[in-house]
Order: C-alpha cells, then sequence, then structure tokens
C-alpha cells in the first residue's frame, strides 16, 4: 500500500509541475525505492542461500531468440497500479542481455528494427564510445551488475505498454522485488520474476527514440547502484543515474532547477528539477573530485547521502566536507568559472544556462522574512550603484551559508562571508559600481533542520553622485584620524536616538573594527574607535543608525 499511496501522491504532484523534455517520461524507480530500502536485504540473502545453491546447481536452458515468458509487471494507466501478467517473446539475446517484448505490442508499438537499435546500443557502442555499449560504461563508472538469484549474468529488460497517467507518460523502472523469490515477494504484497531485469516502455513514448536509449544507461545505473548500497538515498542514486545519461552522450537537458535554486538538494520530491539538481551534484563531485573514481567509490560507499558523500571523499583522499563543497557548488552554478582561483567554482564538462536571482537595483533594500529550503539556494543579485552595505540576519537555529559573487564583464570574483553564531553578518563592498558592477549574494542553508527564515537590508549610493549624503538631512557628522594614527574620533550633530552600528572596513570588504553605541537622547555625540592596530592604507568608516547607512573614507598612515 506504500508504494501505490507514494505513486499517487507523485502522479498528483506531477501534474502541478512544467512539462517534462520531449520524449521524456518520468522513472518511477524512487517510489519503488520508498519500499524496497525498508526491507532487510541481509535476512532475505540468508534465506535465499538453499535457493541460489539449487540455481547453480539445475541445468538452465539457454534462452533463446523466440522463448516466451510471462512477467510480472505494474499497469500504471490506473491508480493505484495493479500487478499484472504479461506474455512476451525474446526478441534478441546479447552478451549481457536478453530483450524481450510483450507480444501485444509487437508490431504494434516495438518491432525488430528497434530492437536491433536496442541492442546494438546497449552492448556495443554509445554515442560517446564506439566500442563500448551500455553495459561496459555504467559497469566501468558505477560497479557491478548483480547475479542475485538466478545465476545468469543476463539482465532482461522487458518492453511493454508502460502507458501513462492523466498525462504523465512513464519511462522506465528497476523493481529491487525481482532480486528476491516469489514467495518473498508476496509476503511483503509484491511479485518477482526472480531475474536480473528492469522494464522500459514502448508505448506511448518511442523505445528506440535517442532519449529512450540513453534512458537504459540511467535504469541500468539504478540496478548496479542498488547491488552496491541496496538503501543509498535517492537524491545520490537519481544523480548518478542522470550521469549515466551524460555517460551515454545524450543527458537530459538543464532545465527546472535553474529556474528554482532554491530546491532541496537532499529532498526527493519526483520534480523534473530534482533530476537536474542531482544531475548537476553529481558532475560537480564528477569534475572537481576525481573523477569517474569518485563516483564509483560513492556509489559503493555503505553510508548513505551525505554521510556517505564526506565518506567517499575521505576515502579519495580529499579533506573538504559536504557543507563546504555545497557551498562552492552554489557559486559554480551561477558563473560556472573553471579559470577564477583553483577552478572549483565551475564545471569542466557542462555548460549551463542562467541561474534565476532575486534582483535589487533601487536602493534601500529592507526584506523581513525571507526563506531559504535546506541545501538550496536563494542568489541575491545586486546592480545599479556603488559603495554598497549589506547586512544579514539568519534564523538562529540552523546554519546558513553566504558566498559573495563579485563580476564585471565576465571577470568574477569570490568572497566567503564569515556568519556568527547567531547567523548575523555586515558585509561592505567598497568596490561595487567601480571595480565591479554586480553582486550576487548565494544565501544556502546547509542543516537540514531549523528555520528558513532570513532578513537582509542593503543600502547603496545612486550611480554618478560624487560626495557621500549625510545619515539624516537634519543630522551632520565629522570625522578625523589623530595626529599618530591611534584613534578615530567622530562628532556627531543631533543624531537621531538609537543603535549605531561603527564599522571600520579594509578595501577588500573586511570588518576589522566593530562597536556598538546606545544614543539615548539628541545633541552632540562623541565617539572614538582604538585604531592603533590598523597598518598603513585606506579604510572605510561605516555608520548604520536604525538601518541608514553612511560610509566614509580615511587613511592610516604610519
Amino acid at each position: 500500500m506504500l508504494i501505490f499511496t507514494s505513486i499517487l501522491l507523485f502522479i498528483n504532484l506531477s501534474n502541478q509541475l512544467s512539462p517534462l523534455p520531449d520524449q521524456r517520461g518520468i522513472c518511477i524507480t524512487p517510489v519503488i525505492k520508498q519500499s524496497t530500502d525498508q526491507l532487510n536485504w541481509d535476512q532475505i540473502r540468508l534465506e535465499n542461500r538453499d535457493y541460489r545453491l539449487n540455481e547453480m546447481l539445475r541445468v538452465r536452458p539457454v534462452v533463446q531468440v523466440g522463448d516466451t515468458k510471462t512477467f510480472w509487471s505494474w499497469d500504471l494507466s490506473v491508480m493505484p497500479p495493479q500487478w499484472i501478467q504479461v506474455p512476451a517473446t525474446c526478441r534478441a539475446v546479447g552478451d549481457s542481455s536478453y530483450i524481450f517484448v510483450a507480444d501485444n505490442c509487437w508490431n504494434v508499438h516495438m518491432d525488430q528494427v528497434d530492437v536491433d537499435t536496442v541492442i546494438a546500443h546497449f552492448e556495443d557502442h554509445t554515442l560517446n564510445n564506439p566500442d563500448w555499449g551500455i553495459v561496459q560504461l555504467d559497469v566501468q563508472h558505477f560497479g557491478d551488475i548483480p547475479d542475485e538469484i538466478d545465476n545468469d549474468r543476463h539482465v532482461y529488460i522487458f518492453y511493454s505498454a508502460l502507458g501513462s497517467y492523466q498525462g504523465t507518460a512513464f519511462d522506465g523502472y528497476f523493481s529491487a522485488y525481482n532480486q528476491m523469490t516469489e514467495a518473498q515477494a508476496q509476503a511483503v504484497g509484491a511479485h518477482s520474476n526472480e531475474v536480473e531485469m528492469f522494464y522500459m516502455t514502448c508505448y506511448p513514448l518511442n523505445p528506440s527514440a535517442p532519449q529512450r536509449l540513453s534512458v537504459l544507461a540511467h535504469e541500468l545505473e539504478h540496478m548496479i547502484h542498488w547491488n552496491m548500497d541496496e538503501d543509498e538515498d535517492i537524491w545520490v542514486d537519481e544523480g548518478c543515474a542522470e550521469m549515466a545519461m551524460w555517460l551515454y552522450g545524450l543527458p537530459d537537458p538543464i532545465s527546472g532547477f535553474p529556474s528554482q535554486p532554491d530546491n532541496d538538494l537532499t529532498q526527493w520530491d519526483q520534480q523534473w528539477a530534482d533530476y537536474i539538481q542531482t544531475y548537476l551534484f553529481m558532475m560537480y563531485l564528477h569534475d572537481q573530485y576525481g573523477g569517474s573514481d569518485m563516483v564509483k567509490t560513492l556509489v559503493a560507499e555503505s553510508l548513505n547521502g551525505i554521510q556517505g558523500v564526506e565518506q567517499a571523499l575521505q576515502t579519495m583522499g580529499y579533506s573538504e566536507n559536504f557543507k563546504q563543497i555545497f557551498s562552492n557548488w552554489t557559486v559554480a552554478n551561477f558563473i560556472n568559472d573553471t579559470l577564477y582561483d583553483q577552478g572549483q567554482y565551475g564545471y569542466y564538462n557542462l555548460v549551463l544556462p542562467s541561474f534565476n536571482s532575486i534582483l535589487h537595483s533601487n536602493y534601500p533594500v529592507d526584506v523581513s522574512g525571507a526563506k531559504v529550503n535546506s541545501w538550496g539556494t536563494d542568489y541575491i543579485h545586486f546592480i545599479n550603484g556603488r559603495e554598497l552595505s549589506f547586512i544579514f540576519d539568519g534564523a538562529d537555529n540552523t546554519e546558513f551559508s553566504m558566498p559573495v559573487i563579485m563580476f564585471t564583464a565576465g571577470l568574477d570574483s569570490v568572497m566567503v562571508v564569515s556568519l556568527d553564531s547567531v547567523n548575523y553578518a555586515q558585509l561592505f563592498l567598497p568596490g561595487f559600481g567601480s571595480e565591479f558592477d554586480h553582486a550576487v549574494l548565494a544565501v544556502s542553508r546547509t542543516l537540514s533542520s531549523g528555520d528558513s527564515l532570513y532578513d537582509y537590508f542593503a543600502d547603496a549610493l545612486p550611480v554618478g553622485v560624487a560626495e557621500q549624503p549625510p545619515l539624516y538631512r537634519t543630522s551632520s557628522f565629522h570625522y578625523y584620524v589623530n595626529e599618530n594614527s591611534t584613534t578615530l574620533k567622530v562628532l556627531w550633530l543631533n543624531p537621531v536616538p538609537g543603535n549605531l552600528q561603527c564599522r571600520i572596513v579594509d578595501v577588500s570588504g573586511r570588518i576589522l573594527i566593530n562597536e556598538l553605541f546606545n544614543i539615548r537622547t539628541s545633541g552632540t555625540y562623541h565617539i572614538e574607535l582604538n585604531i592603533e592596530d590598523l597598518t598603513a592604507g585606506k579604510y572605510f568608516l561605516v555608520l548604520n543608525l536604525n538601518k541608514s547607512i553612511s560610509t566614509e573614507s580615511f587613511s592610516v598612515v604610519r
């Protein structure tokens, strides 16, 4: 019942989502996996020892073209889906596979030309490799194909009319129920064909269309991943399956996720954005941390999800943790620049479309109650202005990451902002509007728990304004550095009561001095800041009174 409920929920969700790319349907492996992950596979294998021994001793007939077999399958044209038995005939035999086609689809939805195309790509060649088929590519990059129960190294690929439901078509799926005996499957409300197999559609989608051939690599990866780590988190498994399509030579188009980067990487909701987000993350791991060796290590790692990624990194000899990699990845998605710094902010094998951002061009900006999902990203984008000041205040019971991307005319730079223990930070970018035209804050929540809320405030000088305007039209202040450059003195005339924050910032935007004063009454107000530890150079005095910000420069001479 859990399987059926999950599928029905997914179908209802999918009808609210953007259309799938042309000739693409839904892989329902994740829905089945939600149930099979709960099974005790060690116990199942223990129970199957005698069965497997008998299979090894039994002389099995060689499967040949023309052989018939009846398969348990799902009728996905109704919800909840129904278990049905479908007669089929073997239409091709390869070194690693048997191709079966449902009898009621033969020469109706699939013919011998389709079958020959399928087996050639599965066994012999792919778009990326004229010498390796999908089998060799997937085994090389992900791991071994299971032979759990039938003592036959061939994979059954069963084509039938998987159909569609309310306009949602299905590509195919791998069912781990086939990795147990029929008696064991019936005990948990399912059925088994007792062979290694996955299911593919021949209607309403074209079985030999280029996209469908690429999906063969996707579904085979699911089978391999189950063999290496049967309870892996769905988002990791799907990301690897999407990478398999890239290895084949026809990956899914990078759409959906760039328009909703706030999507949670680790939460699988069966949205198209989930497929592309997990694909991009796995490609980033591949490109930045050891290529196919990293991916194969991750697939074989028994720990799951974030813990599995971190353990795979350690196994490969890397010191970075998941949060660090995720933060760099959010920058890579926005700028995709492998020429900057050490190349960590880009992909070596992908060209990305633009990612959506929250654009601000008028100041001041005061936003309360913004939200960002765990392991998702809001790109807060500032243009039109100069000398940008920014305040960030996130929920106290979670963790945030906030690298700042600065660029103009394709020249990128990145600065990592340190938030305090209550997720508060102040930032001053004196080069905004002169050294760079765009500033983008990649705000992410790097914890799976806690509140999603954050506030931010930003101010900048208008373009073309030569002098800094006074903080308030009815107030003015003067400041000077004493003779020995040990004290910065500020004289404020008639300030409005409130909390006055005084910061001294260097030219790179680092906050060196940060003090808070409470102004209780109007009148002349004196402030002295100790600057004796500052080295010689140019600095900025940033005064923030009740979220109104004024900035002035000064020099220290030693």
